[in-house]
């Protein structure tokens, strides 16, 4: 008998939110009347939860067991007198604060009128504003967490992802970081990490609290800007929770388009496979000479961009060449970049491509390797850029 193949699934809650933050304007009465309070219940409970961190910008921890962070700023990034109050919440632990910090909000209806009812308690408590209308939505982070049979698929998934160009629009963040991928876009910022090592690194393991082997969290954060636009398609302008609760549920689609526009789509092979699959292409041997250089160098560069100057120098090829290259690989649907000769598999799904599976078919988990007679993903593109699912 064969190996046995391994499957990845999502989390129980699937894709949904992980983080919000909402704001509100304050007169200088009430800032005043809020730091006050704030310092005095520090006081009385004999608990360090109000502090300054700036001049004239506090936070008040004192309900950081529920996931709700309170910022109190006096002043705006101009430096304009511009009293404002901010709460930056973690929905999971507003729900239940000994859920572990792996999970994310559950978008069922009954959650959802949970989450709004034990908003209005602990700002009620707090001596803010009450209700979730007075709030304006300012940030939201749409996430899935991807547990992968092997912590390997995760460090594997990360890796052939470094090496990736920079996509269009984006900029790439803290390249240096070997535990996560962050993109930025204006308003968005696309993240893709490993979360066991940032639940151990940061010291957010719960006591008793087992983790899978391996985690890949994908992560979206929109910003004001970007809500503002999404609000307005979602017919939802003017009302935060409403925003909020679309966008929850538009989560997995929204994800998957930023996550196709700056991750690859074609699947991975080892060395030797990929080879093999381009020798038995239908192309020119020149062609096949470009391509198997090209995965020659990549074991070699750190980055696909490094490679290519390195064959197009060897070969003398131009933009459009190089260009094409990269075309050829997309049409036979795997990747340049190869898979590292000891990952115990010979062929590896790309991110898109499992998460795409594990929806398509119905089914809360997938093959991460493919089956013996895989055919390799072919996800459909239009110009340059890929279509959302």
């Amino acid at each position: 008998m064969g190996r046995k193949k391994r499957k990845a699934m999502l989390t129980a809650e699937g894709y949904s939110i992980h983080t919000f933050e909402v704001r509100t304007p304050l007169s200088h009465r009430e800032f005043k009347e809020h730091i006050s309070r704030a310092f005095q219940d520090a006081k009385d409970k004999k608990k360090p939860a109000m502090y300054e961190f700036a001049r004239g910008a506090y936070c008040d921890k004192s309900r950081a067991r529920d996931g709700v962070r309170v910022y109190y700023t006096k002043y705006d990034r101009q430096g304009n007198i511009r009293p404002l109050v901010k709460a930056v919440i973690n929905p999971r632990k507003l729900l239940d604060r000994n859920s572990s910090y792996l999970g994310t909000m559950p978008r069922d209806e009954c959650s959802l009128e949970r989450l709004y009812e034990r908003f209005t308690d602990v700002m009620r408590e707090q001596g803010l504003p009450e209700f979730f209308e007075d709030w304006r939505l300012s940030r939201a982070d749409l996430c899935v967490n991807l547990v992968c049979p092997q912590s390997k698929i995760a460090r594997e998934l990360i890796r052939t992802a470094r090496k990736w160009p920079e996509p269009s629009k984006y900029k790439r963040l803290y390249p240096e970081m070997k535990h996560i991928i962050l993109f930025h876009a204006g308003a968005v910022d696309v993240a893709l990490y490993d979360k066991v090592f940032h639940i151990t690194d940061n010291g957010l393991l719960l006591e008793k609290e087992k983790l899978p082997n391996g985690v890949l969290r994908i992560e979206v954060q929109y910003r004001r800007a970007y809500i503002r636009r999404a609000a307005k398609k979602f017919d939802t302008e003017g009302d935060s929770w409403e925003t909020l609760k679309a966008l929850a549920l538009h989560s997995r689609r929204l994800l998957l388009k930023h996550l196709q526009r700056c991750f690859p789509a074609e699947d991975f092979c080892k060395p030797g496979l990929l080879e093999e699959r381009i020798v038995d292409a239908t192309y020119s041997a020149e062609e096949k000479r470009h391509m198997l250089a090209l995965v020659g160098a990549l074991c070699k560069r750190p980055t696909l961009d490094h490679a290519l100057r390195a064959v197009a120098g060897e070969y003398g090829l131009g933009a459009y060449e190089r260009k094409q290259i990269l075309v050829r690989f997309a049409t036979l649907g795997v990747s340049p970049i190869p898979l590292k000769k000891n990952f115990y598999r010979d062929k590896l799904l790309s991110l898109p491509h499992i998460l795409q599976e594990i929806e398509e078919d119905g089914t809360s988990e997938v093959v991460t390797d493919g089956s013996d007679d895989c055919t390799f993903s072919r996800i459909v593109q239009q110009g340059d850029k890929r279509k959302s699912v």
